[in-house]
């Protein structure tokens, strides 16, 4: 606490500006009422066409389309952030404005690590060449979701990415038109996660290609809830105000077809 509790001179809590990305912005979320239940999802399997039929002739039993349950069972993520009340009072800052702040921060890496560790459940696909990356576009994904996917991906991924060019020297990611912000490459926009949160094993790097919102669902009973007390639980006897975060969810893979989990060796350098 001594870092911002003034002594002579003002002084001010600086946030570091860090890259958050939210991969529930690219998921399916739904707002359920019941901590347990199940939804159904039609399976698309392969479907044969229908058989000539002779005049009055019978007309043979088709197979009929299939489903399959998905199971979800809400669970409790939460943790409480004890704050010295002498901070809190001596302070130039409104230090639980800032602990409420942090706490949302800690939200957006709760759910995406929820969301990577269910799709990180599925075979993963050797990528080391351009061709590689769009074999998995064009032929391991389903090109139901191909209009709609997107690309994520960690730092190393995206460094590996970004430094592709083609044999006249052009880098193959460029700015998305509708938005110069942000990347594309191969038609398809670029999310980043930092290698903290996503990590890379030494040189492969993940390379998630997909259309999240089919492949996953949030399953959100509650968003994150914060409460803070400076009597209750041990607040009262250490002087200290409590902040408690609590969020309830759950995350499922619903579609693994309109997902590919890819792993990228950046150490092969290639033009092309």
């Amino acid at each position: 606490g001594g870092y911002i509790v003034p002594e002579d001179i003002s002084m001010k809590i600086n946030e570091y500006k860090r890259n958050f990305e939210s991969l529930e912005n690219l998921v399916n979320v739904e707002p359920v009422i019941r901590p347990k239940g199940s939804r159904l999802y039609e399976k698309l399997g392969d479907m044969t066409p229908f058989v000539a039929v002779e005049e009055m002739g019978e007309i043979p039993e088709i197979d009929g389309p299939k489903f399959e349950r998905i199971v979800y069972d809400i669970k409790n993520y939460a943790g409480i952030l004890p704050m010295s009340n002498d901070l809190i009072q001596d302070s130039d800052e409104n230090v639980i404005d800032y602990a409420a702040r942090w706490g949302a921060r800690k939200s957006v890496v709760t759910r995406n690590s929820l969301i990577l560790n269910v799709i990180k459940t599925l075979s993963a696909v050797t990528l080391k060449t351009t061709d590689d990356i769009k074999k998995a576009m064009n032929v391991t994904l389903d090109p139901l979701f191909l209009t709609t996917s997107v690309i994520v991906t960690n730092q190393d991924g995206f460094n590996f990415l970004d430094t592709l060019k083609d044999k006249n020297g052009n880098y193959l990611m460029q700015p998305l038109v509708t938005d110069p912000s942000k990347r594309q490459i191969f038609g398809k926009e670029v999310k980043v996660i930092g290698n903290k949160f996503l990590p890379s094993e030494g040189t492969v790097a993940p390379l998630i290609i997909g259309d999240l919102k089919e492949a996953v669902t949030l399953f959100d009973r509650q968003q994150q809830s914060i409460l803070t007390t400076n009597v209750g639980g041990k607040a009262f006897t250490r002087n200290s105000t409590d902040m408690r975060f609590i969020e309830r969810e759950d995350v499922k893979l619903v579609d693994k077809a309109a997902v590919v989990y890819g792993k990228l060796d950046t150490a092969v350098i290639e033009t092309v």
